[in-house]
C-alpha cells in the first residue's frame, strides 16, 4: 500500500496549485487508522490586504472500503483506479471555490472530499 499512497500524493500534487501545502494526516482514532487522509491548501492571491491568505482546507479522505478493494485488485485495475482518482480530484477542483471570509487569526474552514470505493475502484 505504501507505493499507492505515494502515487496518490503525487496525483494530488499534479491537481492542486504548484505552491499547495499537502500534508498527510496521521490517524487519531481507531476508525481513522483505516482511512488515508490529506490536507491541502494554497495561497489564494486574491486579497491585496492579505497576500498570503490561504484557501479553504481540502481534506481528502479515502475510506477503508476503497483502500481494501484497491489493495486486493490486480495491478492493471490499480493503475485504472489511480487514473479515476486523478479525474475525480480534477473534477472537484474545477468546481471548487477556495476563497473564504475567515478572519486572519483563525484557521480557514475545512472542506471534506470523501473518496469511496466506487469513486476509486469503479
Amino acid at each position: 500500500m505504501h507505493h499507492a499512497l505515494e502515487r496518490w500524493r503525487e496525483i494530488a500534487e499534479r491537481v492542486f496549485p504548484e505552491d499547495a501545502r499537502i500534508i498527510e494526516l496521521p490517524a487519531r482514532t481507531p476508525h481513522e487508522a483505516n482511512e488515508w487522509r490529506l490536507l491541502v491548501s494554497w495561497r489564494l492571491g486574491t486579497d491585496p490586504a492579505r497576500p498570503s491568505k490561504r484557501s479553504k482546507i481540502v481534506q481528502i479522505v479515502i475510506d477503508d472500503e476503497a483502500l481494501e478493494d484497491y489493495a486486493h485488485s490486480p495491478i492493471g485495475a490499480r493503475f485504472a483506479a489511480d487514473a479515476r482518482l486523478e479525474a475525480w480530484l480534477r473534477a472537484k477542483w474545477e468546481s471548487f471555490d477556495g476563497d473564504h471570509d475567515t478572519q486572519e487569526r483563525f484557521y480557514p474552514p475545512v472542506v471534506p472530499w470523501k473518496v469511496g470505493t466506487r469513486d476509486l475502484n469503479g
